[in-house]
């Protein structure tokens, strides 16, 4: 009997051995479940990092929309401002050739915007009259 008895001793340390190599085979589907959680968190992420992703190229492409027009109204301002030097560098012109003119003594010698430019005529005037009412040259 006594090998039958230690017969059954090993059997049961063989099987102590067994249930504690299967321990963490127990775990196992919290192990699953935990891994399902991160997958599916994962994905989640993954879905936000794309909606990002979308967003950011929108952005992008507002700011390049947004550069353009800045380059545009830079380039209408510097027309602008050479517009204006021009507008100021006739009219100091304009000015000193009134002052050499008042200074010689001569008289209307400096010609106004209205004389370069008389008011339109009606189209419905006859150019007879349009004549006529045109102011005499200078």
């Amino acid at each position: 009997m006594s090998t039958s008895n230690d017969q059954i001793a090993e059997l049961t340390a063989q099987i102590k051995t067994l249930n504690e190599s299967l321990k963490p085979l127990a775990l196992l589907p919290e192990y699953l479940r935990i891994m399902k959680d991160w997958t599916t968190a994962a994905a989640y992420a993954n879905s936000s990092l794309h909606g990002m992703k979308q967003e950011a190229v929108k952005m992008k492409n507002e700011i390049m929309l947004v550069n353009k027009n800045l380059v545009f109204l830079s380039v209408e301002a510097k027309v602008t401002n050479v517009e204006l030097e021009e507008l100021i560098s006739v009219s100091k012109q304009r000015r000193s050739g009134a002052a050499v003119n008042e200074a010689d003594g001569a008289t209307g010698g400096e010609r106004r915007l209205s004389d370069m430019f008389p008011p339109p005529v009606p189209p419905s005037t006859p150019p007879a009259a349009a004549a006529a009412t045109a102011p005499p040259p200078a």
